[in-house]
């Protein structure tokens, strides 16, 4: 049992110094890749697509037309869910 704990000390000790190492590490990654972009002109609608549109993403209940009308009463409804009565 004991080399377990051993080994489960030794992964904490190892995520705690891989921790350390990254937060040192990643000014340096983020300032060589602004490098590279600047040095090749690049901008993040060549790397990552055109920006998405402004256009809401959820259709609000007053966005959708009625697609069924009950001509007796006038009333409509888009379709999905219940009729009205």
């Amino acid at each position: 049992m004991q080399k377990y704990l051993d080994l489960i000390g030794q992964l904490e000790n190892l995520d705690k110094r891989i921790a350390a190492l990254r937060t040192l590490e990643i000014p340096a990654a983020i300032e060589e890749v602004r490098a590279i972009l600047r040095d090749l002109h690049l901008h993040s609608p060549q790397l990552f697509g055109p920006a998405s549109s402004s256009a809401p993403l959820i259709r609000l209940a007053s966005d959708v037309r009625p697609t069924h009308q009950n001509l007796a009463t006038g009333e409509a409804w888009p379709g999905p869910g219940r009729k009205p009565i």
